[in-house]
């Protein structure tokens, strides 16, 4: 349609005005500059006033100067701008009520108490103070609900990148982190952060998840799982507790190697702090293998001899028996051996040989060492038997503590010895590798 004038106008116009408050003042500041005082309407007191000097009032810029100082008052003075209104490009919306559309786009912050979206929504910033943010792709009862938290992906031309997907359906509450929906790309890693107080920026990772793994204190995966610790003040890596007060509560399930159980199938490898392995635990063929293995009694060392212990390969001596406890009563069979240093020759209660102390260990014992009964290991000899032949048993000499060669018929020896040691002189130990095991023994002829 054809028209006189400037172009009608695309935007919404909102007229513009100003309050001032009466303060004993001839001059205020003007919020938009004018070029003469006709382009302003004043009134104060709800009384219109005339423009002009030797009037009411002048105006050029944004000072707007009064002939008397008007009454004082709060927001007394009102002026109207006569000149063009301001123009908007945005709707305005009652700051007391939802807000409600189906699709909203914004480039700025967001904020209010309440607001319903049925459609798409994007922006910079949002501020939802009343507690709850609701998304939701549809309201009808009994139908399949679902909420997707993305972001837009890196390369503009591929699908938005997935966050948190939650479903509710029939029949289940679904989060899904990461992926799940074929119209966004999947995270690559997901990762979680803790911190030790609340006013820590940032954060520690103390757990991330790849298409490789899980890691709990590690950022490199290259397993399914893997966590890392470093406790500082000592503690374990990890915990499993299956509770319940019933023998039916298992511990643990590995399932690993052949099929069929042939071969060497490793369950389990021990390493020490710098990843040096120490032994295994496999199985082959219906067995499970230990090694290397020794195996040790608990016992308790005389007062005396608690805290320096002994030197390993002594041999111990069963003194009396005591049992664990178990709410202020002895296990049924939790046997304790208290234990000195062998005190003669081929002694019959001969337990072990010593092999170290737990004095402070995980369960904060005061007085528990290592005798040492099954396996690999070492015992101190002397010659008091004389040199020593692979095969040959060892039992308890005459000197507190040291073995010898096994002479008499019978002999209650601890180990067999498993190399020859021959010794210089009749006061010289040695440690002398054996397998570990108590038994009567006959020498050999």
């Amino acid at each position: 349609m054809a028209y006189i004038g400037p172009p009608p106008s695309q935007k919404l116009a909102t007229p513009t005005s100003q309050y001032f408050s009466g303060n004993g003042s001839t001059t205020f500041t003007l919020n938009r500059s004018v070029n003469v005082a006709e382009d302003l309407n004043v009134f104060v007191n709800n009384v219109p006033q005339e423009p002009g000097s030797g009037k009411s009032y002048t105006a050029t810029g944004t000072t707007l100067t009064f002939d008397a100082a008007p009454a004082s008052g709060t927001n007394n003075i009102y002026v109207v701008y006569r000149g063009l209104a301001e123009p908007t490009t945005r709707l305005e919306h009652d700051a007391n009520a939802a807000l409600a559309a189906t699709t909203g786009t914004f480039s700025g912050a967001v904020s209010g108490t309440t607001g319903t979206f049925s459609g798409a929504i994007s922006g910079t910033t949002g501020t939802f103070t009343g507690g709850e943010l609701q998304v939701s792709s549809a309201t009808s009862d009994a139908t399949d609900k679902r909420a997707f938290f993305v972001t837009g992906h890196y390369t503009n031309s591929e699908e938005d990148a997935s966050g948190v997907i939650l479903q509710s359906v029939s029949g289940d509450n679904l989060v899904d982190i990461g992926g799940g929906q074929s119209a966004y790309n999947a995270a690559t890693k997901v990762r979680f952060y803790t911190a030790a107080n609340a006013t820590t920026t940032t954060g520690t990772e103390k757990m991330r998840v790849t298409n490789t793994g899980v890691g709990i204190g590690v950022t490199s995966i290259d397993k399914a799982f893997i966590a890392y610790e470093n406790s500082g003040g000592g503690g374990y890596c990890f915990e499993f507790i299956n509770d319940g007060n019933n023998e039916n509560r298992y511990g643990g399930i590995v399932q690993c190697g052949t099929d069929d159980a042939s071969g060497t199938n490793y369950l389990f490898v021990f390493r020490d702090g710098d990843g040096t392995s120490q032994g295994y635990i496999t199985f082959s063929g219906g067995t499970v293998t230990y090694g290397a293995f020794t195996a040790h009694h608990p016992c308790i060392l005389p007062d005396a001899d608690n805290d320096a212990g002994y030197a390993y390969g002594t041999l111990l001596e069963t003194t009396s028996i005591a049992y664990t406890q178990k709410n202020g009563a002895d296990t049924e069979r939790g046997i304790l051996y208290n234990v000195q240093k062998t005190q003669g020759t081929n002694s019959k209660a001969v337990l072990g040989a010593y092999g170290g102390s737990m004095v402070g260990g995980p369960d904060e014992e005061t007085n528990m060492h290592q005798a040492l009964v099954l396996g690999d290991g070492h015992i101190l000899c002397n010659n008091s038997g004389g040199n020593i032949e692979v095969g040959d048993g060892i039992c308890s000499s005459a000197a507190a503590g040291i073995g010898q060669r096994a002479t008499a018929n019978p002999s209650m020896i601890i180990g067999i010895a498993q190399e020859a040691v021959t010794f210089a002189s009749g006061s010289e130990t040695k440690l002398v590798p054996v397998q570990y095991g108590l038994k009567q023994f006959i020498p050999w002829s």
